[in-house]
C-alpha cells in the first residue's frame, strides 16, 4: 500500500511524503502476564439461619467450631486455584523487580478503595485496535445437539439414546478420525438441572462428572476496529463455528466501533499513537539514569496480588456487579466467599494484578522516565456457583406408639441434623405393603423469613402450625379396631424431604389390652419406593423366556465413574468403583456374570461379562450391531 502520509504533528518523523514509500503497519500488541489457572467453585452450606434468603450476614447463628475457636459462616463459596509460583515457577516468581514496600502498600490501599482500576492486558492496544473476550457457557449443549444432528443426517435413528450410545453410533458411521474418548470427556457429562444423586448412608450427594472442560474455555482476540463486525458477524453465522450464534450481544456495539473508526481514522495517516499503545497516566511516575535498567530487556513488572471479580444473579432476574476482591497473600490456592445469599447464583473470575514498571527516554543526555503502571492479567474463564443445597434431611428415629384418649400417639426421636435445617415432619400410614402411603398430617415450624417454594400440594386441613420443634403427633382416627403401618418423613427448609423412617405395623391386642407393634421396613426408604428396604427381594432376578436362540446384553449407564469426597478439608475424590471395569493396565477378575438355565434338559451355563472404559475397544462391529438392532 502507498500513498501520501500527512506530517502534522503527533504524525512520525522524517521525510515520507514520496509516493513509492510504502506505508508502515500500525502496530498490534500483545501484552502477555501469567494468570492464575485451575479455577472453580464450590457452595458450601454449614447451618440454617431464618434470614438466608436476604441477608448477607453469615454470622448470626453463633457457631463456634471447638477445635479453632473460630466462628462459623452458614454458608459461603470455596474458590480454588493454581497459586502463582507454580503458574510461573519458583524462579522466576523470585526474580520479580520488588518496588518499596510503602509504595506497594499505597498502590493496594488505592485498588481497594477504587481510586485505581487496573488496566486489563487486554486493553493495551493502539488507536486502531481493540480486544474481544468471549466465553460460551452453552457450548457443551450445543455440541451434543451438533453430535444428535450428524447421527440423523446419517440415516441413524437418536431417539431414546443415552449420549453415550448416540456417540458409540456416531462413532460407528464415521471415520476413525472421530475420537469418541474425546467427546465423552468434553460432552456426554453433567447433571440435569436441578437433579442430584445422594448417598442414603452417609445423606451426602454423589459427585459425578462435571460438564466438559470445553465449557470453561475462554477466547480472547485483537481486532482492527475498521473490520471488526465484519468479522465478528461472520463467525456467528457459520454455522459449524465455534461461535455460531453466540456473539449476537456484542455484534451491535462492534458495529458501532466499526462505523465510527471507519469515519474517524483515516488510512492516509499514521501517527505515534498507531506504534505505542495507550496505557492512559501513570500510577507513579519518576528520572532514572539509564545505567540502572541497562541490563533489562523491557518492562519490569511486581505481583501485588489475585483480583478476583464478582457478579450476583438474584432469583428474581436482578445482576448486581459486587466489589472485587484484592487478595495479597500470592501463596495461597484458595478464598472463601461469605458475602452468599441463599438461592442466588454468582459468577467468578480471577486475575493477577501487577506494578508494571515503562521506561521512556526523555531526551539525548541519557535521562530515562520511570513509569508504574498497574494491570491485571486477562481474566480467567468465568465459572458460576448456585447457593443451593442438594442434601437431604435425615429421617426420625426411634418411633413409638402409646393408646391414648385422643388417639395413637405417635414419638419419635430427631436424627442429627448438623445443618439445623428440619422444619416440617409428615406422618403418614398405609394398611399393607401393597399399597401407597397416605400423608395424615404435616407438623409446620418453619421460621425462615423467605420461605421456599413447595413442591407438594398439601391441602390446608392436613397443615398443622406450631411454634417449636414438636417430637409426636396424635392420630386421632386410629382406634382398637385399627391396624396400620406407620412412618415419618423429615423436611427440610429449602423443601427437600428424607426417606421414610422406620416402617412399623401398630394393632391392639384386645386380650392383653395392650399396643402391638412389628418391624415392617428399616430406617430410609425413598419416598417413591416405600418397600425398598424391605427384607427379602422385591424384584426378580430371574427372567423366564422360550422360543429364542438369541440374547443380546446392553451395557449403558449414564456415568462410567461416580466419585466421592474422602477428605473434606482437602476435597480429594475417590473412585467410589460402583462398576466393576476392566483395566487392561492390571490382573484384575472382576465380572458381571449372567446364568442361562435350559430347564427342560435341566442344564445351566454361568457366562462372564467384562466391561472396558474404553469405548474404542468395542469394535465398530460391535456398534454397528447396537446400531442395527435400534
Amino acid at each position: 500500500m502507498s500513498g501520501n502520509i500527512n506530517t502534522e504533528k503527533n504524525t512520525l518523523p522524517g521525510d515520507w511524503r514520496h509516493a513509492n514509500n510504502s506505508f508502515p503497519t500500525p502496530a498490534s500488541f500483545i501484552f502477555n502476564i501469567p494468570e492464575p489457572d485451575h479455577f472453580d467453585g464450590t457452595f458450601i452450606y454449614n447451618y440454617f439461619v431464618k434470614d438466608e434468603r436476604n441477608s448477607y450476614d453469615v454470622m448470626t447463628g453463633g457457631r463456634i467450631n471447638p477445635a479453632t475457636g473460630v466462628a462459623v459462616p452458614s454458608r459461603l463459596v470455596r474458590l480454588s486455584f493454581q497459586p502463582l509460583n507454580s503458574i510461573v515457577g519458583s524462579e522466576d516468581a523470585s526474580s520479580y523487580n520488588q518496588i518499596p514496600r510503602g509504595t506497594k502498600s499505597n498502590i493496594i490501599a488505592k485498588i481497594i478503595s477504587g481510586e485505581i482500576i487496573p488496566m486489563s492486558e487486554l486493553k493495551v492496544s493502539t488507536e486502531q485496535f481493540t480486544s474481544v473476550s468471549l466465553q460460551d457457557p452453552s457450548v457443551v449443549t450445543r455440541l451434543r445437539n451438533i453430535v444428535d444432528t450428524a447421527t440423523i443426517l446419517s440415516k441413524a435413528q437418536t431417539q431414546n439414546l443415552s449420549p453415550t450410545e448416540s456417540l458409540l453410533l456416531l462413532s460407528s458411521i464415521t471415520t476413525d478420525k472421530v475420537d469418541v474418548n474425546s467427546l465423552v470427556n468434553n460432552i456426554n457429562v453433567g447433571i440435569p438441572a436441578g437433579l442430584s444423586f445422594i448417598n442414603a448412608e452417609t445423606g451426602k450427594a454423589f459427585s459425578t462428572p462435571r460438564e466438559g472442560r470445553i465449557s470453561k474455555f475462554s477466547i480472547a482476540a485483537s481486532f482492527n476496529k475498521k473490520f471488526i463486525y465484519d468479522i465478528l458477524k461472520e463467525a456467528d453465522a457459520a454455522p459449524l463455528g465455534p461461535l455460531y450464534q453466540t456473539l449476537s450481544l456484542a455484534l451491535e456495539e462492534a458495529k458501532e466501533v466499526q462505523e465510527m473508526s471507519v469515519r474517524t481514522i483515516s488510512s492516509n495517516v499514521l501517527k505515534i499513537t498507531d506504534f505505542e499503545p495507550d496505557l492512559g497516566p501513570p500510577s507513579d511516575s519518576q528520572p532514572v539514569n539509564v545505567a540502572e535498567i541497562a541490563n533489562q530487556d523491557g518492562p519490569s513488572y511486581t505481583p501485588l496480588g489475585y483480583l478476583i471479580t464478582k457478579t450476583e444473579y438474584s432469583p428474581y432476574g436482578q445482576e448486581l456487579i459486587m466489589p472485587s476482591v484484592l487478595i495479597e497473600d500470592l501463596s495461597i490456592d484458595n478464598y472463601e466467599d461469605t458475602e452468599i445469599m441463599y438461592g442466588y447464583t454468582y459468577k467468578y473470575t480471577i486475575s493477577v494484578v501487577y506494578a508494571v514498571k515503562f521506561y521512556k527516554l526523555l531526551g539525548t543526555d541519557g535521562q530515562v522516565q520511570n513509569s508504574m503502571y498497574v494491570m491485571s492479567s486477562r481474566r480467567s474463564p468465568f465459572i458460576t456457583v448456585t447457593a443451593v443445597e442438594r442434601v437431604a434431611p435425615p429421617a426420625p428415629l426411634g418411633l413409638g406408639f402409646h393408646y391414648t384418649n385422643e388417639g395413637l400417639l405417635i414419638s419419635w426421636h430427631n436424627a442429627p441434623n448438623p445443618q439445623e435445617d428440619i422444619k416440617r415432619y409428615q406422618i403418614f400410614r398405609r394398611k399393607s405393603i401393597e399399597e401407597p402411603f397416605i400423608l395424615i398430617g404435616e407438623l409446620d415450624f418453619d421460621d425462615s423469613i423467605i420461605k421456599t417454594k413447595r413442591g407438594e400440594y398439601i391441602p390446608d386441613f392436613l397443615r398443622m402450625r406450631v411454634d417449636h420443634k414438636p417430637s409426636w403427633f396424635t392420630d386421632e382416627s386410629w382406634d382398637t379396631s385399627s391396624e396400620f403401618i406407620y412412618a415419618v418423613c423429615s423436611i427440610d427448609a429449602h423443601d427437600l424431604s428424607s426417606g421414610y423412617s422406620e416402617q412399623i405395623k401398630v394393632s391392639y391386642d384386645r386380650a392383653e389390652a395392650l399396643i402391638k407393634t412389628s418391624l415392617i421396613s428399616g430406617y430410609n426408604s425413598p419416598k417413591q419406593y416405600p418397600n425398598f428396604n424391605i427384607p427379602g427381594n422385591i424384584f426378580t432376578d430371574s427372567i423366564k423366556d422360550s422360543g429364542h436362540k438369541k440374547l443380546k446384553i446392553y451395557f449403558d449407564p449414564e456415568y462410567l465413574k461416580v466419585t466421592g469426597i474422602v477428605d473434606e478439608d482437602s476435597r480429594v475424590e475417590k473412585n467410589l468403583e460402583h462398576l466393576p471395569l476392566l483395566d487392561y493396565s492390571h490382573t484384575r477378575d472382576e465380572t458381571y456374570q449372567i446364568q442361562l438355565i435350559n430347564l427342560d434338559r435341566q442344564k445351566s451355563q454361568t457366562i462372564k461379562i467384562k466391561v472396558s472404559t474404553d469405548l474404542e475397544a468395542f469394535g465398530k462391529d460391535t456398534v454397528k450391531e447396537l446400531k442395527d438392532s435400534l
